[in-house]
């Protein structure tokens, strides 16, 4: 990856303090140049479609709950042919934002106990009462994405017969070259 994504590659804030008690729905779709700004950024050919719908909802805690779904078309190079891959991710995910995270009581010296809910991540800080939905969308897409994309059927022994690559070793385009063929 080039670096972090700036709020200017795909922004969508939300001010909490304007938002519905029963919650709003916001749908969002990235532009062609926030596209090509996040595709640069991630390495990817391509980033031909981002788009989400957000639920944003009050919490009696002090906060909001984001409900995400998004869809992106990628395209991406296989890992092994370095020919381009298309592909569709979807995927939904939901984040907590709090003004104020509770602390953790200290542990007591005996019969230390820990209570480890796995099923929801810990609540992010809710800022200056605004939520930065293009940027969590953003982050959900890296890590959505296949860090190591192939094509189906791809591998590295179809990659060495269609170059040609089963002649005498690595040195034999050189013998080729020198031989004058």
């Amino acid at each position: 990856m080039n670096g972090p994504v700036t709020q200017a590659e795909f922004s969508r804030v939300i001010d909490t303090t304007a938002l519905a008690e029963q919650g709003e729905t916001f749908r969002y779709e990235a532009n062609a140049a926030e596209r090509a700004a996040i595709a640069s950024w991630l390495s990817l050919i391509s980033l031909r479609r981002l788009e989400a719908t957000v639920d944003a909802k009050p919490v009696p805690e002090g906060g909001v709950r984001l409900k995400v779904a998004f869809t992106a078309d990628v395209v991406q190079t296989c890992v092994t042919t370095l020919a381009p891959l298309s592909t569709c991710l979807q995927e939904a995910f939901e984040l907590l934002y709090l003004r104020e995270i509770p602390r953790q009581t200290p542990l007591a010296a005996e019969g230390i106990t820990v209570d480890v809910d796995l099923d929801e991540d810990e609540p992010e800080v809710l800022i200056d009462d605004k939520i930065d939905a293009g940027a969590a969308i953003t982050e959900h897409l890296v890590l959505t994405l296949d860090p190591y994309p192939r094509k189906p059927g791809a591998t590295l022994d179809s990659v060495h017969a269609a170059a040609g690559a089963a002649r005498a070793g690595p040195f034999s385009v050189l013998r080729e070259l020198k031989a004058g063929r």
